[in-house]
């Protein structure tokens, strides 16, 4: 099949399309990265392009395989970072394209219009001052404000010039500009007006954060009138036999968790994993890993299960709100109440692991996260850090100009858990605006854990006695700079020191305790998975996908699967070596105790004698031995990819 890339020079307001020899988004985006030597310069430099793309699969008509994929040097981890977003490569296929890079850097603030009809590619650009995004991003635009505003510009702007072509918008809110945990999302478009609720994020890594700054884009669209084919029922359908299913009952049964499950009544991430965590949700900052687990079951069964679960079943999964990411696929996976989507991640760093435990107060926190553009897990977790660093007395309420009373204390939340929720949602929003602002503590929090704990120590220095502002935040550390929140699981593998740590990346399973085999489970999920974003297909679709994938690739470009995506994972790697982006062994003295909670934990379920010796180890000495952990994993993972 014939690729396409388009190379967008913002600055010169000009897109150069030409034939692409790149096997897929991952490998274009590396390719045009060395091209660019962008390891050499700084995460803001207009050479570090943020480049788009779909996989092979990308013009046939196969559900779950229209995953954007975005990839480029993250502004926050500063290291190569993927993040995608479902549904919206289709957009591509419209226009009739493979991927985009943009790059350069802009005098004023542009909307990128990219449109295919008839085998041409044209391009749109049109200019905003500052003043005016800000407007766009505050004042707001058709009844809208943050990032749902700067969709509603867009789609003014350019719905004419699309004339009757599909087309998608990709926007950024105003943490985009403001800090570097910008997020990208899109919204799917039908009958002209927005679903709202049917909302995707490429979130993790601040893309959004590079895309303004960076280049100063504040939106793309791409959409075009191509048709989309059918791939060949006989061939596919052969293909489809390693499953031992046809090819529609093997799409139906890989999402049957993201759509819903009867045995368990619910469904979706948030459905899904609430109901089946329970002790093991994150709680309190990470503060939970310290709990008996008969003390963290009766939070959960008291708190978690009546103010997260429960609304949540009755609201969107029994009135059946349930819809797509704007593909033609069975999972519907997007659970939404109302106008909000709701998924666990975003939920959970927002909800009980901030100390709010009930539905509608989580939802308008995150509804507030989202308007402005930040990536809600990350946020959530810088949240959580502050609201118990407001609890040990490092911070205090004067410090945010808001006399509000807020609370970390676990039996407090068990006899006015309503009360307490209601005042840490609402310290968090006050939070979210403070950031944007850059007021105050917000200052430094727009720059992230890593950076933000080193400028809070400086400011509060009279405070510390002894502490550090870095001991309770949850983070991994990377190169000089670098951080990055773990996702919402309790699992050593997010805590690894790996290229890439966010959950599609690693081994999120809470079974494996062992270093060595967690390397080796970690270098597996790591190649696979790159595999399937390679493809462009949604990890939701992973059932089917690790199985016939490699079948597919082979079909339509002869190329090995395992072996491009080793190389892809080695390539990444050798990057980062350039760029000075490698993993840093834990810093804050959180992250290490949640590793040591957690091998107290898994022993005290399954006592095994290796186990006990590490976490004897760890209690001795906790630095010297949380060090050889980290490296065992390390030098494992490494050996193995």
């Amino acid at each position: 099949m014939r690729m396409k890339e388009v190379i967008v020079d913002v600055r010169k307001k000009k897109a150069e399309v030409r034939n692409s020899d790149s096997v897929g988004p991952i490998d274009f985006a590396l390719r045009r990265h060395d091209e660019l030597k962008s390891h050499d310069c700084d995460v803001y430099n207009p050479r570090n392009a943020l480049c788009f793309g779909g996989g092979q699969l990308l013009q046939y008509n196969i559900p779950g395989t229209h995953r954007l994929i975005t990839a480029a040097r993250s502004p926050l981890w500063t290291g190569f970072y993927i993040s995608s977003m479902g549904g919206f490569a289709i957009n591509l296929a419209y226009a009739g394209i493979n991927y985009i890079s943009v790059e350069s850097k802009g005098k004023k603030f542009s909307l990128i219009g990219i449109k295919g009809e008839k085998g041409r590619v044209t391009t749109k650009f049109i200019e905003v001052k500052k003043e005016q995004l800000d407007d766009i991003y505050f004042r707001g635009f058709g009844g809208q404000r943050g990032l749902w505003a700067v969709q509603n510009y867009a789609y003014e702007a350019l719905k004419r010039w699309y004339g009757g072509s599909k087309f998608r918008v990709i926007a950024t809110g105003p943490a985009s500009l403001y800090s570097r945990m910008g997020c990208l999302c899109s919204t799917v478009i039908s009958n002209d007006r927005f679903q709202f609720g049917q909302d995707d994020f490429a979130g993790r890594g601040g893309l959004g954060s590079l895309m303004v700054q960076g280049h100063r884009v504040f939106a793309v669209v791409v959409g075009g009138n191509n048709e989309v084919k059918s791939f060949d029922k006989a061939k596919l359908d052969k293909i489809y036999a390693k499953t031992g299913k046809k090819p529609a009952q093997a799409w139906k049964d890989a999402t049957e968790k993201y759509r819903y499950i009867p045995d368990l009544k619910t469904g979706g991430t948030y459905g899904v994993n609430f109901t089946k965590l329970q002790d093991k949700c994150l709680m309190f900052n990470w503060k939970s890993s310290f709990m008996t687990r008969k003390s963290r079951q009766k939070i959960y069964e008291r708190l978690i299960r009546p103010g997260i679960l429960e609304p949540f079943n009755r609201e969107v999964i029994e009135t059946k709100s349930w819809f797509n990411c704007g593909e033609p696929c069975p999972g519907v996976c997007k659970k939404r109440h109302i106008t909000k989507k709701i998924d666990y991640e975003p939920y959970s760093s927002a909800g009980p692991n901030m100390g709010v435990f009930n539905f509608r107060d989580v939802e308008s926190v995150v509804h507030r996260i989202d308007t402005l553009g930040f990536d809600a897990i990350e946020f959530g977790t810088i949240a959580s850090w502050i609201l118990e660093c407001l609890d040990n007395g490092l911070l205090k309420s004067t410090d945010f100009f808001l006399d509000v009373e807020t609370t970390f204390d676990p039996e407090k939340f068990m006899k006015k858990a309503g009360e307490y929720s209601c005042k840490n949602a609402l310290f968090i929003r006050h939070l979210a605006y403070m950031v944007v602002a850059r007021d105050g503590i917000g200052e430094a929090v727009a720059e992230g854990m890593r950076i933000g704990a080193r400028k809070l120590d400086k400011m509060f220095k009279d405070r510390l006695k002894g502490k550090s502002f870095k001991d309770f935040a949850v983070y991994l550390a990377h190169g000089k700079d670098g951080s990055l929140a773990p996702s919402q699981y309790w699992a050593p593998g997010l805590f690894a020191p790996i290229p890439l740590p966010h959950l599609s990346k690693t081994y999120y399973k809470m079974d494996i305790w062992d270093p060595v085999e967690l390397g080796k489970g970690i270098a597996k999920r790591y190649v696979t998975e790159l595999g399937i974003d390679e493809l462009g297909i949604c990890r939701f679709h992973r059932g089917w996908a690790e199985k016939v994938g490699g079948d597919l690739m082979m079909e339509v470009s002869g190329i090995d699967l395992e072996d491009h995506a080793r190389g892809l994972g080695r390539r990444i790697l050798d990057y980062n070596k350039k760029a000075g982006a490698q993993p840093v062994f834990w810093e804050s003295r959180r992250v290490k105790d949640i590793i040591y909670n957690y091998l107290i934990d898994f022993n005290s379920i399954s006592p095994n004698k290796e186990l006990g010796n590490w976490v004897h180890r760890f209690g001795n000495s906790l630095d010297v031995n949380a060090r050889k952990y980290w490296s065992k994993i390390r030098d494992s993972f490494e050996a193995a990819v």
